[in-house]
């Protein structure tokens, strides 16, 4: 036992001795929000694995890297011994960045190299990237060091995680749409308090608009003459649900604002409010195999008579009808009347007039076998001058293309020096 435990303890050391690995994504690539670099359907991006080597370097035969896609149901209990969970992998590839050919092509100990890579995304739609209390979808970049296998030691790893988002269209609305009051069918208003309609110009947003919201009270000729408040709530929830199931599994408020109407004017026909979304919100998707989100805003209208009007107070201070305005605004309400309006809202991620194009596809539509996956491509560089060209033909620029690295070995003329920088 003890000698199990020396050994282990010698492969660890060993194993640390022979580099440190990191992959660094390129600023330059994706599309940024806020400090977040994300990536998307049919987008490229590079970056670097850098080794920084040590004493032992000598012993890496390998540098190898995986790209993964997985989404999965998180272990939850259901019920008493009933244990629920799933997974899906989404697409999985492998690539090689560099592998010793022979006794001289060594990693040289105490130096630092930056191995190139590319990887281009195909034009499918994947759920996002997201951490919900339910669901996990991420997206893994991991290199590994592979040690030679006399040694005995396990390769050393690095992982970085890229952050997705599928294009997901919005749209205005080509008319007004006016929401039906949902309250109304099962009390009926007195005659002589005024209803109200709700009238919403899109209910497709991007994570971090304003729904605008105008609403409009339909005055009746019993109400006239009377002066009412308006206090508006507006909700938006986040709904959760299994693709398996028929009801959500979670349904939570996600962001909220109330809003207390003060109508000078008792002739004004109509008012608006508005709801500010949160900016990090995950968008809308239907397509995955494991989980669907959607989001569903609830507008109530509460209406009341105002039993004290604030005209009675002009002969007093203005500092005293101010406090006593200020007073009357935060009682409860004791509503004459509320009106309920809810509807469907889709969260999306490209803004209106940006089209995704009618070749995207959503993944689940495709067979596990003919699932397009992204790709590890050549990666190339050019030198400053263009190469000399006639007018009769196209340039080749075969001669002018440095290649670093291909799958399994360094191309030919091209050597560690070209990618090795001291420390």
């Amino acid at each position: 036992m003890i000698d199990s435990i020396l050994s282990g303890r010698r492969r660890s050391s060993q194993t640390t001795s022979i580099a440190a690995v990191s992959i660094e994504i390129l600023p330059e690539f994706g599309w940024s929000i806020g400090d977040e670099r994300l990536f998307g359907p049919g987008t490229l991006f590079q970056g670097h694995v850098v080794v920084k080597c040590k004493e032992h370097s000598a012993r890496a035969t390998r540098l190898r890297m995986h790209f993964q896609g997985v989404e999965a149901m998180l272990t939850y209990d259901v019920g008493p011994g009933v244990i629920r969970t799933n997974s899906n992998q989404l697409f999985g590839v492998r690539h090689t960045l560099w592998k010793k050919l022979n006794d001289d092509d060594n990693l040289n100990a105490m130096t630092t190299y930056r191995f190139l890579f590319t990887v281009q995304m195909p034009f499918v739609q994947f759920p996002p990237s997201m951490h919900h209390e339910y669901y996990r979808c991420t997206y893994k970049l991991s290199a590994y060091l592979d040690p030679s296998l006399g040694y005995g030691e396990v390769p050393v790893m690095s992982q970085a995680y890229i952050n997705y988002i599928p294009l997901t269209e919005t749209r205005l609305l080509k008319t007004p749409l006016y929401l039906k009051d949902l309250k109304k069918k099962k009390k009926q208003l007195p005659s002589s308090m005024p209803s109200v309609t709700v009238k919403l110009s899109s209910v497709e947003y991007l994570s971090g608009d304003t729904i605008q919201a105008t609403i409009c009270p339909i005055i009746t000729d019993n109400s006239s003459t009377t002066v009412y408040d308006y206090h508006v709530t507006m909700n938006l929830y986040q709904i959760s649900s299994f693709t398996a199931d028929s009801v959500p599994i979670l349904t939570q408020l996600v962001d909220t604002q109330s809003h207390n109407v003060d109508i000078k004017d008792d002739k004004k026909k109509e008012f608006q409010v508005s709801l500010k979304l949160q900016d990090d919100l995950p968008p809308s998707f239907k397509y995955s195999k494991i989980m669907s989100l959607a989001y569903k805003l609830k507008v109530k209208v509460y209406i009341k008579k105002r039993k004290t009007s604030f005209s009675f107070v002009v002969t007093q201070k203005p500092e005293s009808s101010k406090k006593l305005k200020e007073m009357m605004t935060t009682l409860p309400w004791p509503s004459t009347a509320m009106s309920t309006f809810e509807t469907d809202i889709m969260v999306g991620t490209l803004s209106r007039g940006v089209r995704a194009g009618d070749d995207l596809r959503e993944y689940s539509t495709f067979s596990s076998d003919q699932m397009p996956s992204p790709r590890f491509i050549k990666s190339i560089e050019y030198e400053d001058e263009l190469p000399q060209y006639e007018s009769t033909r196209l340039p080749s620029y075969t001669s002018e293309i440095v290649q670093h690295c291909t799958t399994g070995s360094i191309i030919s003329g091209t050597s560690l020096e070209v990618i090795r920088s001291s420390l």
